[in-house]
């Protein structure tokens, strides 16, 4: 059976490591209006979808049908791609929750000089691939591994759509 909407924001929701009280917070909406949402008493409002969807690391199509889109698209021009990494760690050590937007176009400098590596801390075959898949064209979601402890999300985006 299909995912609702409200099923969907729930998920896209806790990968985030938010709470309801959280992302309420971040959209400027009460923490009944999220929990109305996700028990599907209701639906936010269409103007709220991209807010949320980028609240929510992803799209208003993932919100809408529970999909991730992946596309490719004419690769001739980088300055238009966003390399969106976000990396949320809750182990042992010190929290970790990093949310960054890179311009395609730099990510080779940043890898040649380090700057890459030390962001991301380490080395990382995803940011490789990623690189990869930029240069061919694909826009949307590349990556997201959730373990126990630690949530990554890596997409590219379109900025101009």
């Amino acid at each position: 059976m299909k995912a609702t909407i409200g099923q969907n924001i729930a998920k896209y929701r806790k990968l985030c490591g938010l709470t309801q009280a959280e992302l309420a917070e971040k959209l400027n909406v009460s923490v009944q209006a999220v929990s109305k949402w996700e028990n599907d008493v209701s639906c936010p409002d269409i103007e709220r979808i991209g807010e949320l969807a980028s609240t929510l690391n992803t799209s208003a199509e993932s919100i809408i049908s529970g999909e991730s889109v992946t596309q490719v698209k004419k690769a001739d021009d980088l300055s238009r791609r966003l390399l969106a990494i976000s990396v949320k760690h809750t182990g042992d050590s010190e929290p970790v929750d990093v949310n960054v937007r890179i311009p395609a176009e730099l990510i080779p400098k940043m890898k040649e000089n380090g700057a890459l590596k030390a962001l991301i801390g380490g080395e990382s075959p995803e940011i490789e691939m990623a690189l990869e898949m930029i240069q061919s064209g694909v826009i949307g979601p590349i990556v997201d591994v959730k373990t126990e402890d630690t949530i990554v999300k890596i997409e590219v985006v379109d900025y101009e759509n």
